[in-house]
C-alpha cells in the first residue's frame, strides 16, 4: 500500500516533447504543460501526484528539469523500454498511481485551475469527465479556437478504471482514446464540460504521428521543418 493516498494522480505518457525547434523557435511542450499544472495546483491547493511513463526521451532528459519544474509536487518518472505506445504508457502510469482519481493528460496540454476543479466536481465512481479543450492554431499562440472533439484527456476514478481493463496498447497514435471513452461509458456517465484555459499547444502536424515514422525514430531526421535539439 502507498504511504499516502493522493486525491489526484496525473498520468502522462511522453517521448521527446520537452525540447524541439520549429522555424528556429523553441517548442517546450512538456515543460509548459507541467508548469501550468504546478500553477493550477498552487491555486486550487489540490493534493496531487504526477506519474510519468517516459519512453526513453533523449531530447531533454526528464530528470534534468522535471523535479525543478514540479517543486514540492510528488512525482515519479518511470522509464519504459520498447516502442512508444500512449496506451501502454498510461496503463503503466496508472498501475503506479495512488490517487483516488486518475487524470490522464497529454504532454502538450496547458492546465488551468478550472481543469482540476471540474475533474474533482464531476468525476465520481458513477461518472467520468472527458473535457472539451481549446487549441492554439499558430506557433505564436495568437489564435485560439474551441475543439469540438478530442477524448485523450480525462478524469476517471480508480475503481472505474479497473473495470475498463485499461487502455488499448497500440504502438502508434490511434483511436485508443475513443476506445477508452467507450469502455468507460459502459460503467459510468460521461461528462464533457467546456473548460476555460484547458488548451492544446500548437505543434506541427508532423509531430502528431512521429512515432509511426521509422525514419524519425531511427535517426531523428528533420521532418517538415521540425527537429529535436
Amino acid at each position: 500500500m502507498p504511504d499516502h493516498v493522493h486525491d489526484l494522480s496525473v498520468c502522462i505518457t511522453v517521448k521527446n516533447r520537452s525540447r524541439a525547434m520549429c522555424s528556429r523557435r523553441p517548442l517546450n511542450l512538456f515543460p509548459n504543460c507541467l508548469t501550468s499544472l504546478r500553477e493550477a495546483v498552487a491555486v486550487t491547493g489540490a493534493d496531487v501526484e504526477v506519474v510519468i511513463a517516459d519512453f526513453q526521451s533523449d531530447d531533454w532528459p526528464l530528470m534534468e528539469w522535471v523535479p525543478v519544474v514540479l517543486g514540492d509536487i510528488r512525482h515519479s518518472i518511470i522509464p519504459v523500454n520498447g516502442d512508444f505506445g500512449r496506451g501502454k504508457g498510461r496503463n503503466i502510469a496508472a498501475a503506479r498511481a495512488s490517487g483516488r482519481l486518475l487524470f490522464f493528460l497529454d504532454a502538450d496540454m496547458l492546465v488551468s485551475p478550472e481543469t482540476l476543479t471540474s475533474g474533482f466536481d464531476l468525476a465520481r465512481i458513477d461518472s467520468a469527465v472527458f473535457p472539451l479543450a481549446w487549441e492554439y492554431r499558430d506557433q505564436g499562440h495568437r489564435t485560439l479556437d474551441m475543439l469540438p472533439f478530442g477524448t485523450g484527456n480525462c478524469f476517471v476514478c480508480h475503481e472505474t478504471f479497473a473495470e475498463t481493463r485499461g487502455w488499448i496498447e497500440w504502438q502508434k497514435w490511434g483511436f485508443e482514446d475513443w476506445g477508452f471513452m467507450v469502455a468507460v461509458a459502459n460503467h459510468a456517465t460521461i461528462h464533457r464540460p467546456k473548460i476555460r484555459n484547458f488548451i492544446h499547444q500548437w505543434h506541427p502536424d508532423s509531430m502528431r504521428d512521429q512515432f509511426d515514422r521509422e525514419k524519425w525514430s531511427d535517426n531523428h531526421g528533420t521532418q517538415n521543418g521540425v527537429r529535436p535539439l
